[in-house]
């Protein structure tokens, strides 16, 4: 590897040059401006080692794609970052917490990027960066960045398939933005201060999966019910006391959500069925938590009824039993018919 790195190389089919570079945990302090003479690579992998600042001239490396620059030491990213046009795939996530990254207007240039992951950092003192040029991004990683509010420019990012904004200060009004994004797949705003999913979420036609996991939920949002396409829905750690009839025959990709609105403070009242309302969990225990627990009764039959085990759903561990829709319907045994009492015997008169 050049400048006696250590770590895994791909090259040309010739051998005459380097295509992409993998130096994880490598221990580099420093990028050397000697690397702008490796002009074929596509991908350069570095996350993990300390390096602080990225050395000018970088766009020299006109078709390098994918940069991994996760768990560095940055501090300021100067131009060179807008430099390199030709980025599709941007990560300057950071396991530290609000690791400070002066950012600037390094996404100015940066028309082709589809991936930018930013989790962890904290961009700029008034908040985030404007990336509202960055037009052709899919996929968005803004968790545990401080957030307080989601900038109205980001409606222009109408190509988003992923967004993750947990772990930051949103509330309600702060993520409208959704509305502008109808090829959404993934939405992460778990770990939030919402008290309402945005009721423009039901523009996004293609959600998959939504999670608002740790918020202050009280009710599900009848919009929720409008998206046909969603598989997995996440609510665990709100406050959510009852669910509205627009749910009843809703669909999802397991039962797994059912219990985890069993996992609310206030409990559940009743879940809509298109016979009417059934009694659902009011608590669960420890183990749905932890996505542990599987309930069955001692015959193995998910129509559980022990003390210790009764269950509405496959991973809740209280509540009342109910009859898994899956399970086949027992037969009723057939009565016994009663066998007629044969009439006495009379007794003859004395003569």
């Amino acid at each position: 590897l050049p400048f006696n790195w250590f770590g895994h190389a791909v090259c040309s089919p010739d051998n005459s040059t380097y295509i992409s570079i993998n130096i994880q945990n490598g221990g580099i302090l420093e990028l050397p401006t000697e690397i702008i003479d490796l002009v074929d690579i596509v991908s350069l992998d570095l996350k993990g080692n300390y390096i602080e600042a990225l050395p000018f001239g970088m766009g020299a490396i006109s078709g390098l794609a994918t940069l991994n620059l996760k768990s560095n030491a940055f501090a300021l990213l100067t131009s060179s970052l807008a430099e390199i046009s030709s980025l599709v795939n941007l990560d300057l996530s950071t396991q530290q917490s609000w690791s400070a990254i002066n950012i600037g207007g390094s996404f100015t240039d940066l028309y082709q990027l589809e991936s930018l992951s930013l989790s962890g950092t904290l961009l700029t003192a008034d908040g985030l960066v404007d990336i509202s040029d960055c037009a052709l991004l899919t996929h968005l990683y803004l968790s545990d960045c401080d957030v307080r509010e989601i900038p109205a420019q980001f409606s222009s990012l109408t190509e988003l398939q992923v967004l993750d904004v947990s772990k930051n200060y949103l509330t309600d009004g702060d993520l409208d933005v959704v509305a502008f994004y109808p090829k959404l797949r993934v939405l992460d705003a778990s770990s939030n201060i919402f008290e309402n999913v945005p009721s423009d979420i039901s523009q996004c036609v293609l959600l998959e999966e939504l999670n608002f996991n740790f918020n202050q939920l009280k009710h599900l949002a009848v919009e929720v019910a409008s998206l046909s396409t969603i598989e997995i829905l996440h609510l665990i750690g709100n406050q959510i006391i009852s669910i509205p009839t627009a749910f009843t025959g809703f669909q999802l990709d397991s039962l797994f959500w059912k219990s985890e609105i069993a996992c609310n403070p206030g409990g559940c009242e009743c879940w809509p069925t298109p016979n009417g309302p059934q009694e659902s969990p009011c608590s669960c225990g420890d183990g749905i938590l932890q996505g542990q627990e599987i309930c069955e009764s001692p015959q193995g039959s998910p129509n559980c009824s022990v003390e210790t085990c009764q269950c509405d759903y496959r991973l809740s561990s209280v509540g009342t039993c109910l009859a898994d829709p899956s399970a086949p319907t027992p037969t009723p045994s057939p009565t016994p018919t009663p066998s007629p009492t044969p009439s006495p015997t009379p007794t003859p008169s004395p003569t």
